[in-house]
């Protein structure tokens, strides 16, 4: 909720949310039962992550070595912090019921977040001003300036990572509702929180994490199965989404359907926001890659140009894509052994999604595939909205997983008995 809060104590590179994730862990692990850390054992994912952790330290510091510029320690730092929050969940996760105590306490101040987007964009001007002064919001601060349109950014500080931080928020509620679903219960207070993310998430004007909110949502109504009492909170969710957004909303899908750059003279066919992508990775991003394909140029290289820590062919601020910037900032084969890492929280998501009854991880597991789709136009993982949200998740999917495997297998010893 606080990844892009200034602090006027502490540097930027370690923000609160990196204290809170120091404080959570130290709890984690002075509150576990005697034994709980000995019996946790090493998965592949913790190797995978460890290692891409390692290689990204590694190519930065050739890089900056080579350049002689500063190390990108904030991007760096903020991989460990998943890594941390990942491992803290994995600590205190036991049971069904502390899965969701862990991740409803993920959840709910999204709905807070979500909130403040919305007031953001219907709320007066003094409010977007605030965030920018307590927030790091340099975008949100751009486009004030240049008189354009406002998009969600509340606490996140950017609109991209907002949309992707509510999607895996959204995902959360759903899996609640469908495990209560699967109970008998029904919790209005979910079902509510929900409604305001999903107002959230379409104040960012993001159709990519509109998007995949809507995959999420479809899972869930698939697996709780549709009621007429569901048919009306999702027209009255849509009738108060539109009478509030629904101007901008309009505004921003002509945008897209308008041949307002070069990209999209060049490719008509497609949407204005991924035509100006193609034009970029074509352009700019792919010749840089393969002048530095090893190493890339380094964290810092777009906000370098015109220097010799930047590529001549970078001209726009951002790669527009996870994996076009990891390709860039640190060269093919670390791109790789990050798609290892994400190929392994998928086979994790997915081995958990067969094994648990209800199968309330598959608006989780449905977050995480619509996230790599997105990441295509979007640096999400890169970004400090998802990753402290998706680690977290993942993590306590881990721990889920290993407490039902554990329980498979002793039924199974029983049944032999």
């Amino acid at each position: 909720m606080l990844v892009s809060l200034r602090s006027p104590i502490m540097p930027s590179v370690i923000n609160v949310s990196a204290v809170l994730i120091g404080v959570a862990l130290a709890v984690a692990v002075v509150a576990s039962p005697r034994g709980t850390l000995a019996r946790m054992r090493v998965t592949a994912l913790d190797v995978v992550f460890i290692s891409y952790f390692v290689i990204r330290v590694v190519v930065e510091f050739i890089n900056s070595t080579d350049f002689s510029v500063s190390f990108g320690s904030g991007t760096v730092l903020d991989l460990g912090l998943g890594y941390l929050a990942l491992l803290a969940c994995r600590i205190v996760v036991s049971s069904t019921d502390s899965f969701f105590m862990v991740l409803m306490g993920v959840a709910v101040p999204g709905v807070i977040v979500a909130a403040i987007a919305v007031v953001q964009i219907v709320g007066p001007p003094e409010i977007s001003n605030f965030l920018i002064q307590r927030f790091s919001s340099g975008g949100l601060e751009t486009r004030i300036s240049a008189g354009w349109e406002i998009r969600g950014t509340s606490t996140i500080g950017h609109w991209t990572a907002l949309g992707g931080y509510l999607s895996f928020i959204a995902a959360i509620f759903a899996a609640k509702i469908v495990a209560d679903q699967n109970r008998g219960h029904v919790n209005r207070w979910i079902w509510a929180g929900l409604v305001v993310v999903l107002m959230g998430q379409v104040s960012t004007l993001t159709f990519a994490t509109i998007a995949m909110t809507a995959v999420v949502v479809a899972v869930m109504l698939y697996r709780i199965g549709v009621r007429p009492a569901h048919l009306f909170v999702a027209l009255s969710a849509a009738i108060v989404v539109w009478s509030t957004l629904g101007e901008m909303l309009a505004s921003r899908l002509d945008k897209q359907t308008y041949a307002s750059s070069a990209g999209t003279q060049e490719y008509p066919l497609l949407p204005e926001s991924v035509a100006f992508r193609v034009n970029v990775w074509i352009n700019e991003s792919i010749p840089a890659i393969f002048e530095r394909p090893l190493t890339g140029w380094g964290i810092g290289t777009y906000r370098r140009f015109g220097t010799p820590a930047s590529s001549d062919y970078l001209r726009w601020i951002s790669p527009e894509s996870e994996w076009i910037r990891t390709a860039v900032t640190a060269g093919i084969p670390t791109l790789l052994w990050q798609i290892v890492l994400l190929a392994t929280v998928v086979v994790v998501m997915k081995r958990l999604c067969s094994s648990v009854n209800g199968r309330f991880v598959d608006p989780l597991f449905a977050a995480v595939i619509t996230l790599l789709i997105a990441s295509f136009i979007h640096s999400h993982i890169a970004n400090r909205g998802v990753p402290l949200v998706l680690w977290p998740v993942v993590g306590a999917c881990i721990a889920l997983a290993m407490v039902s495997s554990k329980k498979e297998a002793s039924t199974g010893e029983k049944g032999e008995l």
